[in-house]
């Protein structure tokens, strides 16, 4: 075979293989990028869902109505949609406790401070913050 030949092949092969390379190397790129904006979304809606959640919670502990209920039992179920996934179980558990507690089914009082820590806690870490040692939401109720 001509040397000519057997360059122009070499050089053809060449070219044709860096372009499949960074075609390769683009792709992924563009994934990665699409997959951290997606991420970046995600936890920008996680915040405030987070912060709805605690607005709500403390809403309802001011003045318990039935729209403060209704309020509350919605950014339940908004945190249990878009929470991470150990956040929205230990919601999940504080509210079905909660709605036993009204119903009168508790065996024991609810301790309220330590589910509040587990949910703020597990929403600090997620968000990837510190954690917090001693949280509770004190309701305000004037006379």
């Amino acid at each position: 075979m001509d040397d000519k030949i057997l360059v122009a092949i070499v050089a053809a092969s060449a070219a044709i293989l860096g372009g499949i390379i960074q075609k390769a190397f683009d792709l992924i790129s563009n994934w990665q990028k699409t997959k951290q904006e997606r991420s970046k979304g995600l936890q920008n809606i996680q915040k405030e869902v987070y912060w709805d959640f605690f607005l709500a919670l403390q809403k309802l502990m001011n003045n318990k109505t039935n729209e403060n209920f209704s309020k509350f039992q919605e950014s339940v179920n908004k945190a249990l949609l878009y929470g991470d996934n150990d956040t929205s179980k230990i919601i999940n558990a504080y509210f079905r406790e909660l709605i036993k507690e009204a119903n009168r089914q508790q065996q024991q009082p609810l301790n309220h401070k330590e589910y509040q820590t587990q949910i703020i806690n597990s929403m600090r870490k997620h968000l990837e913050m510190e954690k917090l040692e001693n949280f509770e939401l004190i309701s305000f109720t004037p006379q």
